[in-house]
């Protein structure tokens, strides 16, 4: 005897991107897919380009759909691309080049750490910031109005305006869940 499920699918979950465009969309601001300011193109129309037009070099494809000398962005995908078409690995045949080497790479980590910032340590310093978690730190035995939630799919999800509106919300426990 097999198990019938009387409970319909759950609607498919738009991504962030999506929902960003069609927002932007919305308010009449124009979108660009392009891979970055030397490529008009998105990765997979890039992609199938290349393919179309059996290029094999970085700067043969620069040439024909692009501008400038290329970046961070577009050189490694041009050479992702590249090894995906040609079955040849991301780094032969002058591919080298478009890939960070580790010097660049640890560049860019050391970058990174020195600029790293410890965002909660920022707020703890900072007593207007400190002010917005007030329903956890100063009054905790009182859940926050504001956190309001629904149940998916056995879990909790942030509610929308409209489902605010509708008072068919939970509003956050008074106690912050901490995981570890």
């Amino acid at each position: 005897m097999a198990l019938v499920s009387t409970t319909p699918p759950p609607a498919p979950v738009e991504s962030p991107k999506k929902v960003m465009t069609a927002q932007l969309a919305k308010e009449g601001i124009a979108v660009s897919n392009a891979m970055c300011e030397h490529f008009a193109m998105s990765r997979a129309e890039l992609f199938q380009a290349v393919q179309v037009a059996e290029l094999e070099a970085f700067s043969d494809i620069i040439e024909r759909f692009g501008v400038g000398s290329g970046c961070d962005i577009c050189k490694p995908a041009v050479a992702s691309i590249l090894a995906s078409l040609y079955n040849r690995h991301v780094l032969a045949e002058g591919r080298a080049a478009l890939q960070d080497t580790n010097a660049e790479l640890d560049a860019h980590m050391e970058r990174h750490i020195a600029t790293y910032e410890d965002e909660w340590a920022a707020v703890l310093r900072d007593p207007v910031r400190l002010r917005q978690f007030a329903s956890f730190v100063n009054a905790p035995d009182t859940p926050d109005p504001s956190l309001a939630y629904v149940p998916e799919r056995g879990q909790r999800r942030p509610a929308t305006e409209a489902e605010r509106d509708a008072a068919s919300v939970l509003i956050a426990s008074d106690r912050l869940e901490v995981r570890s």
